[in-house]
């Protein structure tokens, strides 16, 4: 399984009719545009990057917190002007 960004409807709850179509336009499209979609290039759980409580081993980041520091790739989010709480985009 490959991770990809979510689909996020803000608001849902209160939508009107319009943004419910719009909101439906988009969702088709990014449904029928999944299969290219780029992935979120997270460390794999099971591929040595964790140890056995899922916790990130010290040598892949040592001294660095956030979010990340759980991406493969070491330039993909470090250095990031948003909140390292936030999640990425």
């Amino acid at each position: 399984m490959t991770p990809v960004a979510p689909f996020v409807v803000n608001g849902a709850v209160a939508l009107s009719g319009a943004e419910y179509t719009d909101a439906v336009k988009r969702l088709t499209e990014r449904l029928v545009t999944l299969p290219d979609a780029e992935p979120i290039p997270f460390r794999h759980q099971n591929g040595g990057d964790y140890d056995s409580h899922l916790v990130l081993r010290d040598e892949h980041a040592p001294g660095e917190t956030g979010v990340g520091i759980h991406y493969a790739a070491d330039d993909v989010h470090r250095g990031r002007t948003a909140s390292d709480t936030e999640a990425p985009r």
